[in-house]
Order: structure tokens, then C-alpha cells, then sequence
């Protein structure tokens, strides 16, 4: 166990996870040798991993390894399919979500709201797509019951055709965050499909999609991944959040993606992941750094009253008093 778990250390390259590999295989030949069972020796791998990534990589690859069926070929081959092993985000984002008037576009439900914010870098900001829609038909009252817009509220608005060159600017080029995208993705190619213009593309041919229920579901393997179970399980406050809203779902779906995307952009390659970001960071910093103005007031010195100082020194005695000495004294 002490050798896997010093191997396991760095999993950054494709030479430490060749060395995660030959610990594997040599704890399981001493577990074996030892008179463990099977299950003993799976239990003894996966009680050290590490990380949620490499935990749900050995977990794939134990019991092929235990009956003599996992090759290298085969363990490097599954670490390329975890989360993120090598998926490179796009530097602009736009987090997307959608409210509609019922589930299938198939049975002529319609888009009735869309809500994005954008992250360039990893960062919120500030701007935002947000239109609510006429859909020329009846809400269902159960999709009312889930995001509160009703009829009355959407007669007066515009409809997808009028919005369609803004939303199209909007998204062009950027990479789509959404949870659970087949649903709002084929709402959004249905709504293109119904503008009947000669070759229209779908939504795909301008940008890319990342689902991030998809990615949960990897990452949290049989626990629950609704975006208030995200929330909850991330400590990310939507007590604001009583009904769905696409414009409030998309900016907490923000703070979600980031905290759950957070760290290694890149598990194949950290050394070309941190010269990346080393290179970004001194980008940013160089593009934060501003003159400051020379002619400006002195900063306000605040003393202390003879009062205050008073119940200081009081409040060091007592320290004292109890604990024998006071490191604000020496």
C-alpha cells in the first residue's frame, strides 16, 4: 500500500501513470501471494486512492487487473476516458439554459426563455443573453409548476425569429455549458429547424457543447446530480432559487462548472497545462497592472484612544494570567 500510494502521488503524466500501472500490478501479486482474496485486494487498492479521477480509473480497471485481463495498453486506454483527462476548455464560455413549455419539441413544445452568461478565462463577465418568448401555444401546467412563467407573461413577447441573429452572435465560436444539454440543445435545433431558412445549421455548427449532468454523473458516480444537488454538494447558495429560471439557472450552473471543473485543466499533460497557465496568469497580471496616480491624498493614520489602549494592555494581562505568557510581548 505504501508503494501504490507513493507512486499515485503525481498522476500529471503519462510516465507516472505507467509507474501507477506497476504498483497496481505488484500490490495485487503481493495480495495475492499473501492469501488475500480477490475482494481483500480490491479493497486494500481502492482504500488509497487518492482523488475522485483516479479512484473511478482504478475502480474500471481492478477487476481486470485481478483476473490477469488489464494490459498497459488497456490501463492507459481507460485513463484517457475519464473526466477531463483531455478535454481542453474553450478560453470563452457561454453558460446556457433554457425554460419550455413542456418536454418533447417533437409534440410542438416551444422555447419560451433563454438565459446565458459568458466566462472568458474561467471568469464571470458581466455580459449576458437573456430574452423571454412568445411560443404561439399553451404552457403546460405541470412546466409551469417547475419554472413559474405563465401564459400572460409571454404573449406580449418577441418570438425566436426576432431574437435568433443576436442569440447566433451571441454563442458563435464559444463553447456551451449546459446540464443536461440533449434537452436544451434539441429545443434550440428545433427552433432553427422551424425558421425553414435554406441550409440553416444546427447549434452544434457554431459552437461547441459540454454537458455538464454528463460529467457529474462521471464524476459523482451514483449520487444524485440535479442542479440543486450540485449546489448543495459544491455549498453554493440557492435559497434564491425557488422556481427555475433560465438567466438564475445558467449563473448558478456558472459557479458550479467552475468548482467542479476546478484544477488541472489537463491530467495527460501537466506540463504543458502549467506552462499554459503560467504564461495566462502573467498575461492577466500584465494586463492588470495599472499606473498609480502619484498626486494623490496620504492614507489616514487611525490612532488608537487611551481608552483602547487601556483595555489592550487589560486584555494581555489576562492572556497571561490564564496561559503563563503572551507571544504579543515578546
Amino acid at each position: 500500500m505504501r508503494l501504490l500510494s507513493a507512486k499515485t502521488r503525481r498522476v500529471g503524466s503519462r510516465h507516472s501513470i505507467d509507474r501507477v500501472y506497476e504498483a497496481m500490478t505488484c500490490l495485487i501479486h503481493n495480495a495475492k501471494n499473501a492469501g488475500k482474496g480477490k475482494k481483500i485486494a480490491r479493497q486494500h487498492l481502492m482504500a488509497i486512492i487518492f482523488s475522485v479521477t483516479v479512484r473511478q480509473l482504478l475502480a474500471s480497471s481492478s477487476i481486470q487487473l485481478l483476473t490477469g485481463t488489464l494490459t498497459r495498453q488497456t490501463f492507459l486506454s481507460n485513463f484517457k476516458e475519464t473526466p477531463l483527462a483531455t478535454h481542453k476548455f474553450a478560453n470563452r464560455l457561454v453558460v446556457l439554459d433554457t425554460e419550455t413549455t413542456g418536454l418533447n419539441p417533437q409534440e410542438g413544445h416551444r422555447i419560451i426563455e433563454i438565459g446565458c452568461v459568458e466566462l472568458v478565462n474561467r471568469r464571470l463577465t458581466g455580459k449576458h443573453f437573456h430574452h423571454y418568448l412568445n411560443p404561439d401555444r399553451k404552457i403546460d401546467e405541470g412546466a409551469i409548476a417547475v419554472h413559474g412563467i405563465t401564459n400572460e407573461q409571454v404573449q406580449d413577447k418577441q418570438r425566436f425569429h426576432d431574437i435568433v441573429d443576436e442569440f447566433i452572435a451571441f454563442i458563435d465560436g464559444a463553447e456551451l455549458i449546459i446540464h443536461n444539454a440533449p434537452f436544451d440543445v434539441g429545443f434550440l435545433n428545433h427552433e432553427l429547424a422551424l425558421l425553414k431558412k435554406a441550409g440553416q445549421p444546427k447549434l452544434e455548427n457554431y459552437c461547441k457543447v459540454f454537458d455538464t449532468l454528463a460529467f457529474a454523473r462521471k464524476k459523482h458516480s451514483g449520487q444524485r446530480n440535479s442542479l440543486d444537488a450540485l449546489c448543495k454538494r459544491y455549498s453554493i447558495d440557492n435559497s434564491h432559487r425557488e422556481l427555475h429560471g433560465a438567466l438564475l439557472d445558467s449563473e448558478i450552473l456558472a459557479d458550479v462548472f467552475l468548482l467542479m471543473t476546478g484544477g488541472q485543466a489537463s491530467l495527460l499533460d501537466d506540463t504543458q497545462a502549467s506552462t499554459t497557465t503560467g504564461a495566462t496568469n502573467q498575461q492577466q497580471q500584465q494586463q492588470q497592472q495599472r499606473q498609480v496616480a502619484t498626486e494623490r491624498p496620504a492614507l489616514a493614520v487611525i490612532a488608537c484612544t487611551d481608552e483602547e489602549l487601556a483595555a489592550h494592555q487589560q486584555r494581555l494581562e489576562a492572556i497571561v494570567r490564564a496561559s503563563g505568557t503572551c507571544l504579543w510581548q515578546q
